[in-house]
């Protein structure tokens, strides 16, 4: 399942500061770009892939590493 333990989602909000953590973006996930609202807009993304066929996947990856901390980032919706 793709489904992100909270602690984890927390964390990575909490390391995250706020902002994209794709290199050289930092766009502010605190506020939507368009509409201006306040809130949380961004999604977790796994950097060795989820799924075994798609990209950046990488064979035999244990899930508890696929679904860890240690390899998801929060990306705002444009590097995602």
């Amino acid at each position: 399942t793709r489904l992100i333990e909270y602690h984890i989602r927390r964390s990575l909000f909490m390391k995250c500061g706020g902002h994209c953590s794709f290199r050289g973006c930092g766009q502010s996930i605190m506020q939507h770009p368009v509409t201006l609202r306040d809130g949380y807009y961004a999604e977790s993304a796994h950097i060795y892939g989820f799924s075994e066929n798609g990209p950046r996947a990488v064979k035999d990856l244990p899930t508890d590493f696929i679904q860890s901390e240690e390899n998801l980032m929060i990306l705002c919706y444009d590097c995602h």
